[in-house]
């Protein structure tokens, strides 16, 4: 019976350092594979840091075992209680850990966590043990020794620790000594950082649950033959003699909500809105490439809404897609809207030429800026997004209109690990290929839109001064702000001038346009105006 219970334990760790093996080998492995995502046709949807974290836990807790057994083999009783019972905490919130991501439909880290779990329970079990060997009135005694007939020798019993490491001098003691309070420290560290991924898993799951998408889903396909689902939404009331309208909100860190206010307004002026989220983005499905100039085709003839469209873009790419679809399908569109849009070169096309870059110049400082830009994004992603905290960094605004639907805004564009792993796979896609940073959008070269098609263009007219005084500019960055406004507003008078029913109309504070506020009303008048 003792023999047997020797050879469990032993064959306990040796499960264990197994386990704490693999584990590296998967930290290893993942730790690669985000760094070689760049060079994937579609980023695979696993949140990399939420594996890295869980497997450096397992692969922690797995080291436990010869440490706890081998190293420190008179640890006292107490110590060995609290680490008994720190185990049997870890235990329950892993456990827990395990139901918050299947509840919040994460399988991948509920696959995770769910490894992470016997793992936990073994080094659970062996600290019970190892607190029962360090008892005052233990009666547990594992004998190693036995005679060559196979029996017991209970003169020569001793505990089966016994000939590990023991230390003789006092400098082999402080090591020790120095050792255990850092394996304390270190697991204490590592119990707080489970805590937290609970509380990561449980702002997803709540999130996922008190949201649930408010359309239906369509499947597109992207330029490489990769397929994904995408959300539609249309509300309001068709219409025989008024064209719907059509929001393209863009991709990165946006989403249809974004515009709820917007379109609540169109709606109660009896307005039909149609809506998406771009792939990756909100409630659509895994994104499947940097760019898809042809996803707006296969919505429109997927949204069963009987044409012409009124087609309204902003932000990320929208306003190039509605007048690609625009000079692809004339007859199909009434109107363009552009929402706070600067045409013209790229933010990189425009330092190159304001600061007189060379390619290579330029080349530098683009990767520069933008690698810099995925190093904070990663970092952002690795603590605030799978700890749960992104609300201390992004809090809700008083600006933005519904005030009910915010938490929904502010889940679906920044809370969620989704749409930071879009954002990150077209950063590190832009640091794999800089040439694709340099370029002057669609709005800016030269085409012939259908003159009967109005343009609608809706700019910010920043106040630069008020800026660099409220922001601290330097004398250089106040001096390039007002060269970035002069650069662009030519591009904005030539795009809102494009047909003779065009119109410019602009407003003066664009940090509350887009979440909504005043501006509302006035922008919903000024589109029931001219469409």
């Amino acid at each position: 019976m003792i023999w047997s219970r020797i050879l469990l334990h032993r064959r306990l760790v040796a499960l264990d350092l197994a386990a704490a093996a693999f584990c590296l080998a998967g930290l290893i492995g993942l730790i690669y594979h985000g760094a070689r995502l760049d060079d994937y046709n579609q980023p695979i949807m696993v949140p990399h840091f939420l594996g890295i974290w869980l497997s450096t836990f397992m692969l922690f807790y797995g080291l436990q075992i010869p440490w706890t057994l081998h190293f420190t083999p008179h640890r006292g009783y107490k110590l060995s209680l609290a680490s008994f019972i720190q185990y049997c905490i870890i235990a329950v919130v892993v456990f827990i850990l395990i139901i918050g991501y299947y509840v919040g439909f994460r399988n991948d880290g509920g696959t995770w966590a769910l490894f992470l779990f016997p793992c936990v329970l073994i080094n659970t079990y062996l600290a019970w043990i190892r607190m029962r060997l360090a008892a005052p009135n233990s009666r547990i005694s594992f004998t190693v020794r036995s005679k060559e007939d196979g029996t017991m020798d209970s003169s020569d019993s001793k505990p089966w620790f016994d000939h590990m490491v023991v230390p003789k001098t006092k400098a082999q003691r402080i090591v020790l000594l120095t050792a255990a309070g850092l394996n304390v420290f270190v697991l204490s560290i590592a119990f707080i950082t489970v805590g937290l991924l609970l509380g990561g898993c449980l702002v997803q799951a709540q999130g996922y649950r008190s949201y649930p998408p408010r359309g239906r889903f369509v499947t597109v396909s992207g330029s490489k033959g990769q397929t994904t689902e995408v959300m539609i939404w249309c509300t309001g009331p068709l219409s025989a003699t008024q064209p719907t309208i059509v929001f393209d909100i863009g991709g990165g860190g946006h989403s249809s909500s974004d515009l709820y206010g917007l379109q609540f307004a169109l709606n109660d002026a009896g307005r039909r809105v149609c809506t998406y989220d771009y792939p990756g983005c909100g409630w659509s499905g895994p994104s499947i490439d940097v760019t898809q100039p042809q996803i707006l085709d296969q919505l429109m003839a997927a949204i069963n809404e009987p044409p012409p469209y009124a087609l309204l873009g902003t932000m990320d790419g929208g306003p190039e897609r509605i007048l690609q679809y625009a000079l692809k399908y004339p007859s199909n569109v009434a109107a363009l809207i552009v929402l706070d849009y600067r045409p013209g070169p790229s933010e990189m096309e425009m330092y190159k030429t304001m600061r007189g870059y060379t390619d290579a110049q330029a080349t530098h400082y683009a990767v520069s800026t933008i690698g810099g830009r995925f190093a904070l994004g990663n970092l952002i992603r690795a603590i605030g997004v799978q700890w749960g905290l992104m609300s201390v960094f992004a809090p809700p605004s008083p600006d933005y209109v519904p005030i009910n639907d915010q938490m929904e805004k502010l889940f679906l564009n920044i809370y969620n690990e989704k749409q930071w792993q879009t954002q990150m796979y077209i950063l590190a896609s832009q640091v794999a290929i800089p040439s694709t940073l340099f370029y002057y959008d669609i709005w800016s070269t030269t085409h012939t839109l259908d003159p009967n098609i109005p343009v609608l263009w809706f700019y910010a007219n920043t106040n630069v001064t008020k800026q660099c005084i409220e922001y601290k500019y330097s004398a250089m960055d106040c001096t390039e702000a007002h060269r970035t406004a002069e650069i662009y507003l030519p591009y904005v008078q030539q795009a809102a001038n494009m047909t003779a029913n065009s119109h410019l109309f602009v407003y003066d504070d664009p940090s509350t346009f887009l979440s909504g506020g005043p501006y509302i009303p006035w922008t919903t008048q000024r589109i029931l105006q001219h469409v």
